[in-house]
């Protein structure tokens, strides 16, 4: 999912699937700009961040995300 900012900036939510579970990943403007064109379905990605759980639901804050070579 894509939202823009109100400062107009574009981030995204994206959804992160493999055999055992999913996640929902926040990737604020900065690094979204960054990795925009890694974010295609179906690519590998290795994805560092941390949990950030101060609000009702935990969310997993992406600092980093590379295409992960096969």
């Amino acid at each position: 999912k894509i939202i823009h900012t109100k400062k107009g900036e574009t981030m995204a939510f994206i959804k992160i699937v493999d055999e055992s579970a999913e996640m929902e990943i926040t990737i604020f403007p900065k690094l979204y700009q960054d990795c925009l064109g890694l974010l295609q379905k179906n690519n590998i990605l290795l994805v560092e961040g941390y949990m950030d759980s101060r609000s009702e639901e935990e969310m997993f804050i992406a600092d980093s995300v590379k295409l992960l070579e096969e």
